[in-house]
């Protein structure tokens, strides 16, 4: 992946979290809308990682993947 782009490879590598912020001492979700565009690349750059994955893996490796938890 990090041939294909080192945004993906740094997603893959660093992990993702969606982008927060802090109202009356609650971390809550910033909406789509207010994100930055280096949020929004970022976003992306995930979503893409997320898509190669999966795509790369045979039939019985993908399944095995599939039933997993993750657990945070």
């Amino acid at each position: 992946m990090k041939s294909i782009n080192r945004g993906i490879w740094s997603a893959l590598v660093n992990g993702y979290t969606v982008p927060n912020h802090v109202v009356d001492s609650k971390t809550i979700e910033k909406p789509y809308e207010s994100w930055p565009k280096e949020e929004i690349r970022k976003g992306e750059y995930d979503s893409k990682t997320m898509n190669i994955i999966p795509s790369s893996l045979n039939s019985n490796e993908f399944f095995r993947v599939y039933v997993m938890q993750s657990y945070p």
